[in-house]
């Protein structure tokens, strides 16, 4: 999967960015705190989490999040891992935070 090719919605009420792909909705939610955000939980169908959705779908979120200049605080394991896997990402974590 395409992170790049991903078409995010920014779903503020329900403070989660959500992808829909084949009537399938995979969602990373969030929650704010000044100029951070925390990354709280991923949630990935079961059909999508074998396309590679979970970490294009993360991919995509931090490419958003770069260009919006907020810093990240990972409390998905999920999301704390890819940082892990890719650490190019690390610039984003908010300071104090290390992984």
């Amino acid at each position: 999967m395409e992170a790049k090719a991903l078409e995010i919605t920014d779903n503020v009420n329900a403070r989660q960015f959500e992808v829909k792909v084949n009537g399938l909705v995979a969602k990373l939610e969030y929650m704010f705190g000044g100029k951070k955000i925390f990354l709280t939980h991923i949630d990935v169908p079961p059909a999508l989490a074998e396309e590679g959705m979970a970490d294009a779908l993360i991919e995509r979120v931090l490419q958003i999040l770069e260009e919006r200049e907020l810093r990240i605080v990972p409390l998905s394991p999920h999301v704390a891992a890819y940082l892990r896997k890719h650490p190019e990402w690390k610039k984003l974590l908010a300071h104090g935070i290390n992984l």
